[in-house]
């Protein structure tokens, strides 16, 4: 982007905003949730970005890839509720 206000959005919600939550829901520390989140970003989205790239990019296996996610998303969504406070 051109302006460089705008090209600090993705890294305030990626970094900062998503800190918030973090804390609240695992009870740790901001700073080290925030050094955590530096990681998972940092390290593993390269990683996971360039699985999925090359996954994707062939077509095969993407009625699959769905299922699987939708899976997970019902495991998430049934852990949220079940320890829900």
């Amino acid at each position: 982007m051109l302006s460089p206000l705008l090209s600090s959005i993705p890294y305030i919600s990626g970094f900062i905003l998503a800190v918030i939550p973090e804390c609240l829901v695992f009870d740790i520390a901001w700073y080290w949730m925030f050094l955590i989140n530096i990681f998972i970003v940092i390290i593993l989205g390269p990683i996971i970005t360039k699985f999925y790239l090359v996954r994707m990019v062939s077509g095969k296996g993407l009625g699959v890839d769905a299922f699987i996610s939708l899976l997970i998303a019902i495991v998430f969504l049934t852990l949220g509720i079940i320890f829900q406070p």
